[in-house]
């Protein structure tokens, strides 16, 4: 991926962690995973 140089010379890209549906555990409900997988199907498709 690119990032565009907004700043002259050096600078410092910030790169986040990325979160899993696992990593939420009991806390994501039944409903909230099958949206999440049908957003991962539906982005699949692109």
């Amino acid at each position: 991926r690119r990032c565009p140089n907004t700043m002259r010379g050096g600078g410092v890209l910030e790169i986040r962690p990325f979160y899993e549906a696992e990593d939420f555990g009991d806390a994501l409900t039944p409903e909230l995973r099958a949206k999440e997988q049908e957003l991962r199907a539906r982005s699949a498709k692109r």
